[in-house]
């Protein structure tokens, strides 16, 4: 029997657009993939995706607002829409319809380190998230280095079409990130965002944690809370988990003490006790502590039980648990911030994948609920 002829290729994108402007019918302000979205993801050529493009509007189906996108004209009923599809181009079956591109694409994920169970699960989020598309993950790890997170940048970016980081906290931002936000390139921060950056990021709400966190221990009595941190200035995140705690401190009418806040801490930092215990022997009034990250806490925790004076590890909240590096701990009363590290593993690949798919889609910035428990 003759072979049907096969469709040319810019009348295979159409049915492909066809078939999404009919699923995004109802939604509201949908923006279609541009034409550089379409020669990304299907691999074909600009004079390809502008034709289907332009057919489509020709056609009244897509309006095209420039330096905004191309919208779905709700004017013109769905049954012309329905009248111009063949019923054998589906959206689930595009790719092997349009036969191209049909070799999965490549996401990067760059994190810090996979030595904490919080990463661990915020990369389950991210794999499972992808498991049922046509995704591969490449993962590195910075250990902390941002002159290593800018060779990893530098080396990954053209082999992928996206990136999920957790950037390194630095004097500076990253001026490698910087650049690929500037050229649209598909990113989605995890743990942090960058002042003045309108990009896609996900994180705990971290000003609510901290404020829940401070409140908590106030209500226990406790009016000398210390903060145990590392250097802020390019980490929006622990400002927010600062500002929840100094608004916690203002509602209940108790004095913001610089005193009380030590930022020296860093990432293995081999001169902890000594920074540690000059700081609570430079404030023995201290009756409680909040520390902003799981390192710095195990790192307080571990002085205070080497003191065994002043504030016991009931008196400490810490950010997230790593119950292998703890269990030595647990005939006290830990308290700490739960981070739901999954959700924001989620999250940050559904946008990712949803700014790959659809260039013009605006940035968000997700903020998943962290609670208060103990241990």
């Amino acid at each position: 029997m003759e072979q049907p002829k096969r469709k040319p290729l810019y009348a295979q994108v159409k049915q492909y657009l066809y078939n999404l402007i009919l699923n995004n019918y109802d939604r509201e302000s949908y923006i279609l993939p541009s034409e550089n979205a379409l020669c990304q993801n299907f691999n074909i050529s600009r004079i390809t995706a502008k034709r289907a493009l332009d057919d489509i509007c020709e056609e009244g189906f897509v309006l095209r607002v420039r330096g905004k996108g191309s919208f779905i004209n709700r004017e013109v009923p769905k049954s012309e829409l329905i009248g111009k599809i063949d019923a054998s181009y589906d959206v689930e079956t595009q790719s092997s319809i349009l036969n191209i591109h049909t070799e999965p694409k490549l996401i990067c994920v760059i994190l810090p380190d996979l030595k904490s169970k919080y990463y661990m699960n915020l990369l389950a989020g991210i794999t499972e998230t992808l498991r049922r598309k046509p995704w591969k993950i490449i993962l590195a790890t910075t250990d902390f280095d941002q002159v290593q997170e800018t060779e990893i940048i530098k080396n990954l970016v053209s082999l992928c079409y996206g990136m999920i980081i957790s950037p390194v906290n630095s004097n500076v931002y990253n001026t490698e990130l910087l650049r690929l936000f500037l050229k649209n390139y598909p990113i989605v921060l995890v743990d942090n965002e960058f002042q003045g950056i309108n990009a896609n990021c996900v994180s705990s709400d971290n000003y609510a944690a901290a404020y829940k966190a401070t409140e908590y221990l106030i209500k226990k009595g406790k009016k000398n809370i210390g903060l145990i941190k590392q250097s802020d200035k390019y980490n929006l995140n622990l400002n927010k988990r600062t500002s929840g705690y100094e608004a916690a401190l203002i509602a209940n009418n108790i004095l913001i003490q610089k005193r009380y806040v030590l930022d020296t801490l860093t990432h293995y930092d081999t001169m902890y006790k000594e920074k540690l215990n000059g700081f609570f022997d430079a404030n023995p009034e201290l009756d409680a502590v909040l520390a902003l990250n799981f390192d710095s806490g195990i790192k307080t925790l571990n002085v205070i039980l080497e003191r065994n004076k002043g504030i016991t590890p009931d008196d400490v909240i810490f950010f997230d648990k790593e119950f292998d590096d703890i269990d030595k701990l647990l005939k006290f009363n830990l308290h700490y911030i739960e981070q739901d590290a999954y959700a924001i593993g989620t999250k940050a690949a559904e946008l990712l994948t949803d700014k790959n798919s659809n260039a013009a889609t605006l940035p968000q910035k997700i903020l998943i609920p962290a609670k208060l428990s103990h241990i």
